[in-house]
């Protein structure tokens, strides 16, 4: 699942290590880079990321990313 998230990150422009629980912030500058990796995530782990995880505090890390979507596709 991770190489699948860093696959996301590397179509939106940015190449991640997934050894590396990175903060967020340091890729995504700006709200249209966090957009496009919700889109990218939604559509490759076939998931809709709800509202209350789309905040600051939910995804700072690249750990919280992974975590996420486990929940999700456990959900689903």
């Amino acid at each position: 699942m991770r190489e699948k998230i860093t696959e996301c990150f590397a179509n939106i422009g940015f190449i991640v290590d997934p050894a590396i629980n990175f903060e967020l912030s340091e890729y995504l500058e700006d709200s249209v880079s966090f957009i496009g990796l919700i889109v990218e995530l939604e559509n490759e782990f076939n998931i809709e990321i709800p509202d209350e995880y789309l905040t600051p505090d939910s995804m700072k890390t690249f750990e919280d990313v992974c975590n996420m979507v486990e929940t999700l596709l456990k959900t689903s």
